[in-house]
C-alpha cells in the first residue's frame, strides 16, 4: 500500500476528469483528501508520500511510482488499489533508512497448488530488508493482490528477507552443506562456484529443472554418456543444460513442459524432484504413475522424513539444500534388487564421510 501512495504522488484530485501527468523525481506528496490516481503510464519517483488522517487514497491498476524516503499512512487513511492489473511501486531500499508506517503489506508465505498464502510484513519491515545480506541491494516491489486485499511482495516464496529466517530455521543448513560436500566428493553435485579453495553450493535459493534433471542422470550413473554424445530434442531453453536434456529427451526421462520448452530455469518442485529420485531407484513408472505419490513414495523410501519440521517448507519451496540433503539419503535406500542405490553405482558411501 506504500508503494501505491507513491503512485498516488501526483494526481490531487482536481477533478476526476482532469489529471495532471508527472515524470521523473518529485519532492513530497501529501494527500489530503480522497484521491483517485491514473498517471497516464508515468512511473514516478517521490522523496515521500504521505496520506492523511481518514483520507482514501486510490492508485489506478496501470499505476506505478518508487519511493525514496517515507511512506506514511496516518490513523483511518487508506492505500488502495482500483483493482488487478499491473499496478505496483518499489522502495528505493538502496537509500536505506527508508520509513514505513501505517500501511498492510505482505509477503508470500507459502504455495499449495495454485493458492498462495500470505503472511503481514512486520514493520519495521526496512530493518529485516536492509539487514538482509542476501537482499540488500535490491528494491522491494510490492503488487495489488485482490485476494490478499492488499500490496504484496513480487518476489519469490523462499527468496527474499522476510522468510529468510523461518526457511534456515526450518531446514538444517549445516547437515545440508555436509551433504553437497560428500556428494561432490562422489562426482555427484558441483557448486556454482570456488574460490579459495571455498566451494560454494548456493544451497539457499529454490533449485532449477535443469539442475534437477541433472541430478537425475549422475544418480542413474548415465552423466558420462550424456556428455560424450550428440543428442536432438525440440527445446529451444536447455542453456547449458544442453547434453543433459537431450539425453533425457531421446531416453524418454523428460517430456518438458510443451513442445518447445523443458523449462530449465524455473523452479523443480518437491514432487518433481521426488519423482526423479524414485525412477533413479528402479520404481516402475511406465504409466507415468509415480509423479501422483512422489511425496508418499519418498517418505516411506526414508528419502524424505515426514516427520520433520523442514517438510512442509521443503515441499512448498523446495531449495538446492533440499536437493543435496534428498539425494545423499537415496544412496542409501534400495532398489528393487535389493541393493542400494550406492551399490548400483559402485559408491562407498563410508569413504564418502556418509
Amino acid at each position: 500500500m506504500k508503494r501505491i501512495a507513491a503512485l498516488l504522488l501526483t494526481l490531487c484530485l482536481l477533478s476526476a476528469a482532469c489529471v495532471p501527468v508527472f515524470a521523473g523525481v518529485k519532492d513530497d506528496l501529501v494527500f489530503t483528501e480522497d484521491t483517485y490516481f491514473n498517471p497516464k503510464g508515468a512511473f514516478l519517483a517521490y522523496n515521500s508520500i504521505t496520506v492523511k488522517a481518514g483520507v482514501t487514497v486510490t492508485i489506478d491498476k496501470e499505476a506505478g511510482f518508487e519511493i525514496m524516503n517515507k511512506l506514511i499512512v496516518e490513523p483511518g487513511g487508506r492505500l488502495i488499489c482500483s483493482g488487478v492489473g499491473k499496478g505496483q511501486f518499489n522502495f528505493a531500499m538502496k537509500n536505506r533508512g527508508s520509513v514505513v508506517e501505517g500501511v498492510d503489506l505482505y509477503y508470500p508465505l507459502r504455495q499449495e497448488g495454485d493458492r498462495i498464502t500470505y503472511e503481514l510484513i512486520p514493520e519495521p519491515f526496512v530493518d529485516t530488508w536492509t539487514n538482509s545480506s542476501a537482499w540488500n541491494e535490491m528494491n522491494p516491489q510490492f503488487k495489488w493482490n485482490e485476494e490478499a486485499g492488499g500490496w504484496c511482495l513480487i518476489w519469490s516464496i523462499a527468496g527474499n528477507p522476510f522468510n529468510a529466517k523461518l526457511y534456515h530455521t526450518a531446514r538444517d543448513m549445516e547437515a545440508a552443506e555436509n551433504a553437497a560436500k560428500k556428494l561432490r566428493g562422489l562426482g555427484l553435485m558441483k557448486g556454482v562456484s570456488e574460490e579459495d579453495g571455498v566451494v560454494n553450493f548456493d544451497l539457499g535459493r529454490p533449485a532449477t529443472r535443469a539442475e534437477g534433471l541433472t541430478m537425475l542422470i549422475r544418480l542413474l550413473g548415465k552423466e558420462e554418456e550424456a556428455l560424450a554424445g550428440s543428442w536432438t530434442h525440440p527445446f529451444t531453453d536447455a542453456g547449458w543444460a544442453d547434453k543433459y536434456i537431450g539425453y533425457a529427451y531421446e531416453n524418454g526421462l523428460t517430456k518438458g513442459q510443451s513442445a518447445t520448452v523443458f523449462g530449465s530455469g524455473d523452479t523443480v518442485t518437491a514432487q518433481q524432484y521426488m519423482t526423479f529420485l524414485l525412477r533413479a531407484l528402479q520404481y516402475d513408472d511406465s504409466q507415468n504413475q509415480i509423479y501422483g505419490q512422489a511425496l508418499e513414495l519418498a517418505g516411506a523410501a526414508g528419502i524424505m522424513r515426514t516427520d520433520e519440521d523442514a517438510f512442509e517448507v521443503c515441499v512448498n519451496n523446495f531449495w538446492r539444500a533440499d536437493m543435496a540433503v534428498a539425494s545423499l539419503r537415496a544412496l542409501g535406500c534400495k532398489t528393487p534388487s535389493g541393493k542400494t542405490l550406492a551399490d548400483v553405482l559402485g559408491i562407498e558411501l563410508i569413504k564418502a564421510g556418509n
